[in-house]
């Protein structure tokens, strides 16, 4: 994830389940407002609602996808009652949408009545941090450059000795800090790990694989500097706040 929070690498997956009586399914981490960009070349998009949305009725998501919403042709959602695995169908701005109550996950087919693909911003619910100020030296171009090396651009207008600090962690110390308000964790991290301290260089290396079915993420800073990125728009948690004492 760039922007969005901590840099991520891993391996993904899915699951399809089937239960013989009702059942529950703890789902953990975050939503972000992830910028969802859906091809051109088909007119129906399958997409999911995220967990922590501030949408509610099906005519919310029609509004917050830009779906054609007046005259004789609109543009429409489909939804399946999981209990009885009945579709249901309505037409964007019409009081039938308006009625019909979202399921946070849950999936949904959109129609957006033509073939050129539709973006729109994840409807996550998220209060988003303040902007760092530049005397912190946030640094929001941590990326990537081959399997096993990452870099990052000084940031601007920072005054602090150019000193790096990387750290790793698992995903289960992200999990559950979906919001701004948080409290550190107890121990913070303990599978944190520091892969560069106050580095000369804008660059690291780390060679470890995730195990199958988990992942890895990345943050860097300048030394005493913040581990927040620029980009706030999407940015829901204070990693200051959450990382406190881990590694550095």
């Amino acid at each position: 994830m760039r922007g969005l929070g901590p840099l991520l690498r891993g391996q993904r997956g899915a699951v399809e389940a089937h239960v013989s009586v009702p059942a529950r399914l703890p789902v953990n981490g975050c939503d972000t407002f992830e910028t969802i960009n859906l091809p051109a070349g088909f007119r129906r998009h399958l997409i999911s609602v995220p967990i922590d949305t501030f949408l509610v009725t099906w005519n919310d998501l029609a509004l917050a996808l830009a779906l054609p919403s007046t005259g004789v042709q609109r543009g429409t959602i489909t939804g399946i009652t999981c209990e009885t695995g009945v579709f249901i169908q309505c037409a964007a701005g019409t009081a039938a949408c308006s009625q019909v109550t979202l399921v946070p996950g849950e999936a949904y087919v959109v129609d957006p009545l033509s073939t050129g693909g539709l973006t729109y911003t994840n409807p996550a619910a998220c209060s988003p941090i303040a902007a760092p100020a530049a005397a912190a030296c946030p640094l929001d171009s941590l990326d990537f450059v081959d399997a096993t090396t990452m870099n990052w651009a000084a940031p601007v207008g920072c005054r602090l000795p150019l000193l790096y600090d990387v750290i790793r962690g698992e995903l289960p110390c992200l999990r559950g800090f979906c919001t701004n308000d948080v409290a550190p964790l107890t121990p913070p991290c303990p599978t944190c790990t520091t892969i560069l301290d106050n580095g000369v260089d804008a660059t690291a290396s780390d060679r470890d694989i995730p195990p199958a079915g988990t992942a890895y993420w990345y943050l860097v800073r300048v030394d005493g500097g913040t581990l927040n990125g620029l980009s706030t728009a999407a940015q829901c948690t204070d990693l200051d706040l959450m990382l406190a004492g881990a590694c550095l």
